[in-house]
């Protein structure tokens, strides 16, 4: 039987360092047939012609400048849109996959009836430490990843269902992308950089698409190594994008009920960021940039029919009650 096509889609940004080890294990991947694209936001760094010259197979799309994580991917799947594949991989530039990582995450559309799959994630530099097990929303409206420094013991067990996936290493459907592409583009461009991933998570459940976390950890993530040159940017994004996402999804009557504990996280978050002077004006500028401007837009909501609208209600039914800590 013929296997479908996979495309997957490496995003880099002076990643040389990191680059070539993540082509590499792309390319002993046990699976065929899949292309490789990387997505490249106007690097300076040696990446085009580590690239040309290591990798000549794989296809390049050169940005003439850093349009950031949800604009970079966006123009990507734009070039791929009449391609004639079933799965899309999406990829940080700073991960490793094991070779069975592509024939896996394939074979657990058809075994366990999902759309979108990613393995156990862990750390660059600690094999035994998580990076992700997916995303996480707390009953407080916190956001993040599922196990994220946590020491796991052997064998790798998922507990519970993600609210959604990481995508430091992702692989979907084409018509989940084509799905979420028919409200405007696949990631919201305002958020660029950071929280992208939880905001695609609301809105696959809004279609009724699920996640699963395949039990084995063939991907091992180099967290934030282009977004850690950038230390300002970063926790600017990190304060900012939390506040977009929280106001997009959520009413602000549920916010209201939960705003001293958030206000509790973030401070804490905050003071986390003191010892590093560019982390905490970062993350202070961000945060009440977010804020305000969250506070000013319109309500984003796009969802017209009623079972989208059942799903979401309950969606923060289910948030509200724990289901995906």
């Amino acid at each position: 039987m013929k296997q479908a096509l996979v495309y997957c889609l490496v995003l880099n940004h002076n990643g040389v360092d990191v680059l070539e080890e993540c082509l590499t294990s792309l390319s002993r991947q046990n699976y065929q047939p899949y292309k490789i694209m990387v997505i490249d936001n106007n690097s300076n760094d040696g990446s085009i012609l580590t690239i040309k010259e290591q990798f000549p197979n794989v296809e390049l799309l050169q940005l003439n400048k850093n349009c950031g994580f949800g604009r970079a991917y966006n123009r990507a799947l734009q070039a791929i849109e009449a391609k004639k594949t079933e799965y899309i991989a999406f990829l940080n530039s700073d991960v490793v996959l094991e070779p069975q990582w592509l024939p896996s995450t394939v074979r657990c559309f058809t075994d366990h009836s999902c759309d979108c799959v990613q393995t156990i994630i862990t750390d660059y530099h600690d094999y035994k430490k998580i990076d992700s097990f997916g995303i996480f929303v707390t009953r407080h409206l916190i956001f993040g990843d599922k196990g994220h420094g946590k020491v796991a013991s052997l064998p790798f067990t998922v507990d519970s269902p993600p609210f959604g996936p990481s995508f430091a290493a992702v692989l979907l459907r084409k018509n989940v992308v084509e799905t979420l592409q028919e409200t405007g583009d696949f990631f919201d461009q305002q958020l660029n950089t950071f929280l992208e991933d939880v905001d695609i998570s609301f809105r696959l459940h809004y279609h009724g698409f699920s996640t699963y976390v395949h039990p084995q950890p063939l991907c091992h993530h180099w967290r934030s190594f282009t977004a850690d040159k950038y230390p300002f940017t970063k926790y600017f994004m990190i304060g900012r994008n939390y506040f977009l996402v929280l106001f997009k999804h959520l009413d602000n009557s549920i916010i209201r009920d939960h705003w001293l504990r958030i206000f509790t996280h973030r401070l804490t978050f905050l003071k986390g960021t003191m010892k590093h002077p560019v982390y905490f004006l970062g993350f202070l500028s961000g945060s009440l940039w977010g804020l305000m401007r969250a506070l000013l837009m319109k309500n984003s909501d796009t969802i017209v029919s009623s079972t989208k609208r059942e799903r979401k209600e309950k969606l923060i039914r289910d948030i509200l009650a724990g289901d995906y800590e």
